[in-house]
């Protein structure tokens, strides 16, 4: 690392836009090595690199939204593949109903399940969280098929589920063509936003949302806050609205109790 120099990464910078790739995947590349240079210079085999590595800016914060008629479909459809025992259906209802991440699904045990509670497991011996196990996940749990796995929801020869491309194909082709799903929606991360957005669009505040979502830091949950702006001037309408008509309300009454007496 500490032979590289900023021409080299503009290099590198320059040859990943040839080939057309992402800015996305640029970031990632330029992510890399910048692990691997900590990496280096914490284990004590080598120097890390000797310049400020200024990383890519990607605009990331993408918030999926679906409309009344595309969450009815999807539902529907969900709802139908776990009946004939879709393990792929009933993962992506289960990141419906906890805004859980990928990874957090697939570390899943059945021994988390606790005190009416969910303990989510940070890789690597990381910090532990709990989210609230509520009736639609108890529904959910209780149709999916309990093997010998201590995994919920395992991979192959019953350990740790690494992907779910495979199983996925075909389910997410049926919610493209009847629930007019993007042809670019991620159902595991993009189910994982129609939580929140669902949530924060109908009155429920940034700070709890951060906690059900297990975000770190506030600034992730920002991404939401202008749905919470529409939900709050929903509230603010409503609220004038009846305040208003109950101030009709009194001067009718008072009118005709003057005429009365």
């Amino acid at each position: 690392p500490e032979d590289l120099t900023a021409l080299d990464v503009q290099r590198i910078r320059k040859k990943a836009e040839l080939r057309k790739l992402s800015k996305s995947s640029i970031w990632h590349v330029f992510e890399l090595i910048r692990r691997m240079s900590n990496f280096a210079e914490k284990q004590n085999l080598a120097k890390g690199i000797s310049f400020p590595l200024k990383m890519p800016r990607v605009d990331n914060e993408r918030v999926q939204t679906l409309t009344s008629e595309q969450q009815e479909r999807v539902s529907e459809i969900l709802k139908e593949e776990s009946a004939l025992g879709n393990p792929a259906a009933l993962m992506l209802r289960f990141i419906l109903a906890s805004g859980l991440r990928k990874g957090a699904l697939f570390r899943l045990k059945w021994s988390d399940i606790k005190n009416d509670q969910i303990l989510l497991r940070e890789p690597k011996g990381g910090k532990k969280t709990w989210i609230p196990l509520n009736l639609e996940l108890q529904q959910i749990l209780e149709e999916t098929l309990r093997s010998d796995s201590e995994f919920i929801f395992p991979g192959r020869n019953g350990k740790q589920r690494v992907e779910a491309k495979r199983i996925l194909k075909p389910l997410m082709k049926k919610l493209q063509e009847r629930a007019d799903l993007p042809t670019d929606f991620r159902p595991m991360h993009d189910f994982r936003h129609v939580f929140a957005s669902t949530g924060v669009s109908n009155g429920i505040d940034l700070y709890t949302m951060q906690r059900l979502l297990t975000h770190k830091s506030p600034a992730m949950t920002q991404r939401y806050a202008h749905l919470a702006d529409d939900s709050l001037r929903k509230a603010s309408e409503h609220t004038a609205k009846i305040l208003a008509g109950n101030q009709r309300d009194s001067v009718i009454v008072m009118e005709k109790r003057r005429k009365e007496v």
